[in-house]
């Protein structure tokens, strides 16, 4: 039997019309929400980290390292759930080592979300500039990372919350967190601000969505929405 398919000219023009608007979209966003791409070995092709000798640090990329690429609704570390959100992560990762990051924030306001909590209880371990180099385990917290209170404005304070993997001698930062697409591992550099790629290697990912009405591409990056670092650790 010969079977024989007939595409009109107008259905012919519509589809491609829809190819074009995926490749503009492609184009629009290109390698956004990839990080580094899922890659859960210690050491990047052609990436070197900056050595941490600290067993408890070690101990905490370990367990970090070992989440990457799970998009479930909870994670479990050594026999416990933890929620699969940015904070809840964190949480399950530092129950390695024997702390429970939420056990001092029974004080805090009812509602208040999981990084504002985190925060408010170790603010005063935090550094906000780049005098000092970030080491594996401490952590990242960032401003407007999406519209929290959603009024349309970039005032939503402490909105995400990430930790620290490894440190490349450029001063390239690793960091694990959770996105749309699970738990990731992304880049972010303060030497190289507003830039996403230098001389081929990426210095900064995105960590906002872009809508297709803002060219303003430079502040949905991480070193833009950047707040401080945190070392609960005290070292």
């Amino acid at each position: 039997m010969n079977w024989t398919f007939k595409i009109s000219s107008t259905a012919a023009v519509n589809l491609k019309k829809v190819l074009i608007f995926f490749l503009f979209l492609a184009s629009v966003y290109p390698k956004a929400d990839r990080g580094y791409d899922n890659d859960k070995t210690n050491k990047l092709p052609n990436t070197v980290f900056v050595e941490e000798r600290d067993p408890r640090r070690k101990k905490l990329v370990e367990t970090a390292r070992s989440l990457i690429g799970l998009n479930t609704s909870t994670i479990t570390v050594q026999g416990r759930t933890y929620p699969n959100d940015c904070s809840g992560i964190l949480r399950g990762i530092y129950s390695v080592i024997g702390i429970d990051i939420f056990e001092k924030s029974k004080e805090y306001t009812p509602g208040m979300n999981g990084v504002k909590i985190l925060y408010h209880t170790y603010k005063a371990n935090q550094w906000k500039t780049n005098t000092r180099s970030p080491r594996p385990g401490d952590w990242i917290i960032f401003n407007n990372t999406y519209d929290q209170n959603k009024n349309g404005k970039w005032d939503d304070f402490c909105t995400h919350i990430s930790m620290v993997t490894g440190v490349e001698p450029d001063g390239t930062i690793a960091f694990i967190h959770h996105v749309s697409r699970g738990i990731q591992r992304y880049r972010m550099n303060l030497r190289h601000r507003k830039t996403y790629e230098l001389k081929g290697k990426r210095m900064n990912d995105f960590l906002r969505f872009r809508p297709g009405n803002d060219s303003d591409r430079i502040k949905y990056m991480s070193d833009n929405l950047f707040f401080c670092f945190i070392n609960i650790l005290k070292d």
